[in-house]
């Protein structure tokens, strides 16, 4: 079979077969005589650690055979998989339109086996690191939610969307946990976390913008073309001058600080890990909820890894400011106000809208539900021409014991404030 006829059979366009090339050979030359994932025996075996409606099941049972029947479903099936969770390069396949020449209303669906195919493979990891296999059922939990998310943008149809499937690699390289309500992936410090100081008389914390960061009229990350500020971060004479930033998630952009090595302290090296919080839907965020995770994850990461965190971080559409005005009294506020927040990454204007509708490319708002309160807001927000954007917050460890409602608020740095007497060059 060739390229050109496979795509055709997919009822794919020649965009499509651009995107395929780069997976094709090595999917030809691997293709196994049996692709496990397909098989009713495997299927029944996980399923259930889904989850979700055992109803579910003999759809999915169908979907794999009409995969199995049909050698172009069965080798399309095992391009996904081996791209994504063999080859850790699945390119631009999440940009692919479904297979809804071949499966119909049910493409998504083959989406969710090839995602459910990759349990042996977290497994076998799970083992090498010493964790138990109970994590499983956990990291399971992410998959059943994006059932939901596939559903809420396809008209209440399950299934799996194919732009979330590279998400599992994350389990299988053993980077990715779920810890309580929160799922943490580990990494060094990203490009979206501030430089981190705490005060070494009384430990108050001091965030500062990195430098080079291009910032809006209110101290947020500029969206493209939209830049009024740029952020620096300089030392000079073994002192830091920079852009502070509010615990409130703006930066200061009037103002400029100045920190002696005397009396400041960096609160992270490089190279040390800084996993970040990722938030699977569900709802059930309630405070306790969060510090119970918080604390659970610091405990995971010496217990199986031998690593002391001393930050958590996390960007998100979930901490977007204006939240804090359209659902003052909602779990998501109250998580805002837990953290110390900080400007996230620079936004595409859409932040959050797949996660909490389904999909993202719609014009015509009258086709994006209504039915919980956050959609409302979502509503509300574009109704007054908001930004859907993000924020970005840390959480030191030292202090999850303390923590609570405004805490890195309630001890903002006042006097760290002041301009400095030698503005950045």
């Amino acid at each position: 079979m060739r390229l050109e006829q496979f795509r055709r059979i997919l009822g794919f366009d020649e965009a499509s077969e651009r995107i395929l090339e780069p997976h094709w050979k090595p999917a030809l030359a691997s293709l196994p005589a049996r692709v496990e994932f397909l098989e009713p025996a495997f299927i029944r075996e996980n399923f259930p650690l889904l989850g979700a409606d055992p109803a579910l099941e003999p759809e999915l049972l169908a979907t794999a055979a009409t995969a199995v029947d049909i050698p172009a479903a069965r080798l399309y099936a095992w391009l996904l998989f081996h791209a994504h969770f063999i080859r850790f390069d699945q390119g631009e396949l999440g940009t692919l339109p479904p297979a809804t020449r071949l499966f119909g209303e049910k493409a998504g669906l083959l989406h969710l086996l090839v995602a459910l195919g990759t349990f042996p493979l977290i497994r076998r990891t799970l083992d090498r690191l010493g964790i138990p296999q109970s994590q499983l059922t956990e990291m399971a939990r992410w998959l059943r939610g994006t059932i939901d998310i596939y559903a809420a943008g396809h008209g209440g149809r399950p299934g799996h969307s194919l732009q979330q499937l590279f998400w599992m690699r994350h389990y299988i390289q053993g980077k990715l946990f779920r810890i309580g309500r929160f799922e943490f992936l580990i990494h060094t410090q990203q490009e979206w976390s501030p430089a981190i100081y705490r005060r070494r008389r009384d430990g108050a914390v001091l965030a500062l913008c990195r430098d080079g960061w291009e910032l809006d009229r209110e101290g947020y990350r500029a969206m493209k073309g939209e830049a009024e500020f740029t952020s620096r971060l300089e030392i000079r004479d073994n002192r830091v001058f920079g852009t502070p930033i509010s615990p409130l998630g703006m930066a200061l952009l009037d103002r400029v600080v100045e920190l002696s090595p005397e009396e400041w302290e960096p609160v992270l090296t490089p190279w040390e890990w800084v996993p970040s919080i990722h938030i699977p839907g569900g709802g059930g965020m309630t405070p306790e909820r969060v510090l119970a995770s918080l604390r659970e994850a610091k405990r995971f990461f010496r217990e199986y890894f031998h690593r002391d965190i001393r930050v958590f971080s996390c960007a998100s559409w979930i901490l977007n400011p204006v939240w804090e005005r359209e659902l003052p009294e909602s779990n998501l506020t109250r998580f805002m106000r837990m953290l110390y927040l900080t400007p996230g990454y620079v936004s595409s204007g859409r932040d959050g809208l797949f996660f909490v509708f389904g999909r993202d490319g719609e014009k015509d708002w009258s086709r994006y539900q209504t039915d919980t309160s956050l959609r409302r807001a979502f509503h509300r927000v574009h109704a007054s021409g908001g930004t859907f954007t993000n924020g970005g917050s840390f959480v030191l460890t030292a202090d999850l014991d303390r923590l609570g409602d405004g805490f890195y608020r309630n001890r903002a740095v006042p006097e760290a404030m002041r301009q400095a007497e030698r503005p950045l060059s």
